[in-house]
């Protein structure tokens, strides 16, 4: 049985300036304000509250998890994904933040789970899920990559 085993933070966090939450304010306000004239006072309190979940986010820092590969599944912290509830896996080495592990998920709420690989054995950690899972290229949406420049 062979197992990977390693320690990583949970996302990758981008310092956010002033200016940053500044601007995410200024977009928040206008889009309230333009829903409040429109006469729908909810969708202003859904933006507000939105706005303000995002920057508490954006100004956490992440947390390291353990993640845990063996003949079970992989194992984010306390949460074990079986390899029966996954369709496919994708190690992208080029990623701008460095490699990282997706799994495709057959649920339909969380169909992707990204994780950081810090790991040394790459190659041998894609060998032994190919054992489990299908391999498949993973192409990120335009609307991934634009929230990924945004800092989001």
């Amino acid at each position: 049985m062979k197992e990977f085993s390693w320690h990583t933070h949970e996302y990758v966090h981008r310092e956010k300036t002033q200016d940053w939450f500044w601007a995410l304010g200024i977009v928040a306000a206008a889009a309230a304000i333009t829903s409040v004239i429109f006469g729908n006072i909810l969708f202003a309190i859904v933006i507000v509250i939105g706005a303000f979940v995002i920057a508490l986010f954006a100004a956490r820092k992440p947390n390291v998890v353990s993640v845990e590969v063996n003949d079970k599944g992989v194992l984010i912290e306390k949460t074990l994904y079986p390899f029966k509830s996954l369709k496919s896996f994708w190690i992208d080495e080029d990623h701008r933040d460095g490699a990282r592990l997706i799994l495709v998920s057959q649920k339909v709420i969380m169909p992707y789970i990204m994780v950081p690989v810090a790991h040394d054995e790459i190659d041998m950690l894609r060998a032994f899920l190919e054992t489990h899972l299908e391999s498949e290229p993973f192409e990120e949406s335009p609307f991934q990559v634009l929230l990924d420049r945004l800092g989001i």
